[in-house]
């Protein structure tokens, strides 16, 4: 059974909308001279993400406990805690959200609203030297700044090791092959 079951209508209707979206995009492209290809159509089950540009039909409650936290409501879907990294506005300023599941599994919401007042880059001359921080990307520490900070590099050896395992495991396998057997199990 998938996650999406029973979508509402209308995000089902928002992903036609984005399809034709996307192929228009792709002929304007190609009448504009560009070589594109053509949609990658996902398999039945593999649409990752879902959106849904109507505020009335979800709920945003601030109060969790922690101001990290915050619940949110959508429908057809119900309520679930998020882990918020920006204030999150009432539901009546939200313009969009958008649940997108990562292929390691991870599910993400992304909060589309709209910002009134963009603020002016200010003018260099307007910038004052003392208001400034260097960064400097060095050698022996990997961020190093002029207010005395460092940053030092990252440690990566677990990833290359999982990078590398991954690989071995790939170059092992048939090419082209549907079944993803390994030459070793023919």
């Amino acid at each position: 059974m998938s996650t999406f079951a029973e979508p509402s209508q209308h995000a089902a209707q928002q992903a036609i909308s984005q399809i034709h979206s996307d192929r228009k995009t792709l002929q304007e492209r190609r009448n504009e001279g560009s070589d594109v290809g053509r949609l990658q159509w996902q398999a039945k089950g593999e649409f990752r993400s879902v959106s849904d540009n109507q505020s009335s039909r979800l709920n945003v409650d601030h109060n969790t406990g922690d101001n990290r936290f915050v619940r949110l409501r959508l429908e057809k879907i119900g309520w679930f805690t998020i882990r918020t990294n920006r204030d999150v506005p009432p539901a009546d300023e939200i313009d969009e959200v958008i649940l997108k599941k990562e292929t390691t599994g991870e599910w993400y919401v992304s909060l589309v609203t709209t910002v009134e007042e963009i603020p002016e880059k200010p003018a260099l001359s307007e910038i004052e030297p003392e208001n400034c921080v260097c960064v400097d990307l060095g050698i022996t520490s990997y961020i190093h700044t002029s207010k005395n900070l460092s940053v030092d590099a990252l440690d990566l050896s677990d990833e290359y090791d999982r990078y590398a395992r991954e690989q071995r495991k790939l170059d092992r396998k048939e090419h082209a092959s549907s079944s993803g057997r390994t030459n070793a199990e023919r």
